[in-house]
């Protein structure tokens, strides 16, 4: 483990910030799970094997149904403005995990 791993992380940023959006949706499952591995992100050297675990976890999120690309923002009168700002970091996310694989 490597204290200096979290600081400055912007994958784990991401999902923080993706969490923080989901919370109050219909997804407040998927909110947790982002919460949790922004966490374990934080915790371990981006060359460890632990780390390249997660990030290959993060990625297979984006894959079939239910996946993180299905995910809408939205209620009963229909998408909501965060929408975009989801969007935006699920792309964010998407190129920044696959630049951490070693």
């Amino acid at each position: 483990m490597d204290e200096r791993a979290g600081e400055g992380e912007p994958i784990a940023d991401a999902l923080d910030r993706m969490s923080a959006l989901l919370k109050g949706t219909s997804e407040p499952g998927l909110a947790r799970e982002l919460t949790g591995l922004a966490a374990a992100v934080r915790v371990f050297r981006a060359d460890s094997d632990e780390r390249q675990a997660l990030i290959r976890k993060i990625l297979r999120m984006y894959g079939g149904m239910g996946s993180l690309q299905d995910v809408v923002l939205q209620n009963t009168a229909g998408v909501l403005p965060q929408n975009m700002e989801f969007d935006r970091l699920r792309r964010a996310l998407f190129a920044l995990a696959r630049s951490g694989l070693c």
